[in-house]
Order: structure tokens, then sequence, then C-alpha cells
């Protein structure tokens, strides 16, 4: 369920669009302690072209099948989360990649005191690099190959006055291409782990302001050389209306990679504009930073530009769109360029809460050193849903 943006409360970090940032915690419940269950069951149908993003791939289609089961706990001081889903996807065309595939999370939030926040998250999957959400919020596009991750994040909270806080973070994150036999000629599919280190300090200025401070370490492995990111960056960010606000971030970071005896420092940047007209939510962003490219086996300086766009037409019938636009170029290699677009449209007819039928499209182009491959795709997905308590 997509959550109507707050724009009087905005994440005081300074570094969250440059480096994904951490997941802010939830709100705790002010009531009694509750618990409660959530069973469902879903069923999917794609059609896919050139979803090998190569320059002769066959039209296929997939079918898959299965459920999924959640645990929500909510006190005044904490409140925890598991879920657990599996789906088995038929390979219509090539049965040689059926096979059951999972998510699964945990989330954990923890008052420590009046003005002090802990929160723990966890995460793993196995999926298809076109649904990866690590790979999806960088701009990085594959073939349709099986990818398996592990996302991990603790960070600390603690409101030092009314209109001071600092936040302390970490995130581990790991990625692996168990079936780069399959993959195009084009991709290495290499498997990569980073971990980052935050430590963020905001300012309330004023009733409408708020200024922020951030440095951030970052340690990368491409099952090669590894390479180091120190970043430091300042953060303003504006409350422009009762629905709507907007940041900007600017700073520097210094990236090296020791075995290779390169380094060297980059203008890194970041801003947003989130708000609401009536039914429809947006969301406007763009990013330059240096990141890891998950499969490539390498670092880049990636300029990230995307718009995330959510309206209720009804009260059963609501429409999503999101397009993503990347400029991509490699820090050890500098001819090496891989550049893509990405867009994505759905529609969600809800009959009855514990009923959703959904329709997608979505197209993506990639552009490899000059050769460009693009690919198309089209779901009906049908879910049933309920609640004990």
């Amino acid at each position: 369920m997509r959550r109507a943006p707050n724009a009087a409360r905005v994440p005081p970090r300074a570094l969250q669009h440059c480096l994904g940032g951490l997941p802010a915690a939830p709100a705790l419940a002010q009531g009694p302690p509750t618990a409660f269950w959530d069973f469902s069951l879903h069923v999917a149908e794609s059609w896919y072209s050139n979803r090998d993003l190569t320059t002769a791939s066959p039209s296929v289609s997939n079918t898959r099948a299965g459920g999924g089961i959640a645990y929500t706990r909510n006190s005044p001081l904490s409140q925890f989360s598991l879920s657990a889903d599996a789906a088995y996807s038929f390979d219509n065309q090539q049965q040689g990649r059926n096979r059951v595939n999972y998510s699964g999370g945990l989330s954990w939030s923890k008052r420590l005191g009046p003005r002090t926040s802990l929160q723990f998250r966890e995460a793993v999957s196995q999926s298809y690099s076109q649904t990866a959400p690590i790979l999806a919020e960088v701009g990085l596009v594959y073939p349709y190959t099986l990818i398996r991750t592990n996302s991990t994040s603790l960070s600390l909270s603690q409101q030092l006055s009314t209109r001071t806080s600092i936040s302390l973070g970490g995130r581990y994150d790991w990625v692996d291409f168990p079936d780069a036999a399959l993959s195009s000629a084009y991709f290495g599919q290499i498997s990569g782990q980073q971990a980052t280190g935050t430590v963020d300090l905001a300012q309330v200025v004023s009733e409408f302001d708020q200024l922020g401070l951030g440095y951030a370490y970052r340690w990368s492995d491409t099952r090669g050389p590894v390479f180091h990111n120190n970043n430091l960056s300042a953060s303003w960010t504006r409350r422009l209306g009762k629905t709507t606000s907007a940041s900007v971030s600017l700073g520097a970071s210094y990236w090296t990679a020791p075995a290779l005896g390169v380094s060297q420092y980059i203008l890194i940047a970041s801003s947003s504009l989130r708000g609401q007209l009536g039914r429809t939510t947006y969301t406007a962003s763009y990013s330059r930073a240096p990141q890891q490219a998950f499969g490539i086996g390498s670092e880049r300086i990636a300029d990230v530009l995307s718009l995330t766009l959510s309206r209720t037409l009804t009260r059963s019938l609501s429409f999503s769109g999101r397009g993503v636009r990347t400029w991509g170029r490699d820090l050890v290699d500098p001819s090496f360029k891989f550049d893509t677009q990405a867009l994505s449209l759905a529609l969600q007819y809800r009959p009855w809460p514990q009923l959703s039928f959904g329709g997608g499209y979505a197209w993506t182009r990639v552009a490899l050193n000059g050769v460009v491959l693009d690919s198309h795709s089209l779901d009906l997905t049908a879910s049933y849903g309920w609640r004990w308590q």
C-alpha cells in the first residue's frame, strides 16, 4: 500500500538520495499493544519481448503462483514485523528456469527513551533481476536473470533538542547472480557486496526550513578490487505547502581504489520534490553519486533522474507510473558507459478490500557502449488477502 507523502516531517538524512539511505522508522502505536497476522494468495501471468536483452531474443511468457504470510505486533514503545512470501515460477519456453522464488523481511523498532529510537531491518530475496528493488533504485537494468539479495540496516536516532537531531546508521548489501551462464553476452553478472556507515545532523531553523549535514563511508567489494568512498554533504529541506516539500543536497566524495592506485574527487548532489495534488501524489528526484554497478563488477558515477506518480481514480481503481533515466560512467575505465531508461505503468482494481486485480506494462532500454537494446513486458495479476487478529 502506497503511503501519501508527509511533507511536514522530512527525514534528516543529508545523503538519503545519494546512497539510497536507511529506511525511516515506522510510527509507533499510541494505544494498547496489538498483534495481527496477514495472509495472501496471488497468481500472475507475464509476456516478454526481448527479456534477455539480446539482438535476437524470442517472445516468451511466464506464470507465477504463490502466497505470503506476515506477523505484526505494535506497542507504545516498539514495533515488530516479520514477513515471508514464496511463489513458483513456471517458464513456458525455457523450463530450465522453473523454480521457487522467495522474499522475506524482518523489521524491529524500539523507543529507548523520550528522545532516542533504534531500528533494525533485514530483507532477503530470490527473484529475477528485472524486479529486484536494489537494482531498480539505482537505475540498473539487466536481462531476465536470477538474482539473490540480502540487505541489513541498523539506525540509531537521538533528538538532542527541540530543533536538533542526530542519527547514526549502518547498511550492508549483498547481490549474487547464480545463473550468470544464462546471461547475455553483453553483461558479466558479477556478484558484489558493500557496507555503508552514515552520520547525519539535522537542524530545524524555521517552521518551513531544515538544514542538514551528513558524512558517509562506503566499502565496496566487486570480487576483484576493493573500493573506498568518503562523502560529505550539506542539505536544505523546505516545506512549500501543506502537502509539498523540496530538498537539495550538495557535497563532495573522495573515491579510491588502493589496489589499482587510482583516486579522485567527485561532486555529489541530489534534489527532490514531493507533493500531493488532490488524488495524485508525485515524487521527482535527481541524484549524482558514485555507486557499485552490481553485476558489472565495477564502480561507476551515476546520474539518476526519476518521476513517480500515483492517482486514485475511483474508490476501487488506482493508477501508478514510474520513469527512470540513468547515465552511468565507469570510474576505472571512463570509456565504458552504461545508460538505461525504464518506464512502468500499472492499474489496480480492488472490488473488495480482500481482492485485487492488476495489469501493468514495462519498457526498458539499455545503451551499453553504443549497443542499444529494448525490452517490453505485460503483466496480469490477481491476489486475495485476509487478516486474522
